[in-house]
């Protein structure tokens, strides 16, 4: 079976490397993004788009869902403390695989 791979901040200009990198793979890619309206290439190549905002833990259990591995990479917000994010990952740990 096929890992399941969330990268976060998808539509950025390292996640959309990465997403290049491993395109093709044997992997399941699982993109999360704040605005779907800037996915559509995402979708096109058959990544899986997910919406969420990672500074709203409310809004990210339905992309933490079955996923074996996680690519948090997203700018540092000072008004988003990365402990909220943390705090989100240690509570929902039992979605991941």
């Amino acid at each position: 079976m096929s890992r399941t791979v969330l990268i976060t901040g998808a539509t950025g200009s390292v996640s959309s490397a990465l997403l290049d990198a491993l395109d093709g793979s044997a992997l399941n890619l699982r993109a999360l993004v704040r605005d779907r309206a800037r996915a559509g290439a995402l979708e096109r190549r058959g990544i899986e788009v997910v919406t969420g905002d990672l500074g709203d833990p409310g809004t990210l259990p339905h992309a933490f869902k079955e996923v074996d591995d996680l690519w948090l990479l997203t700018a540092m917000d000072p008004r988003r403390p990365p402990r909220r994010f943390a705090d989100f990952a240690r509570d929902h740990r039992a979605a991941f695989r």
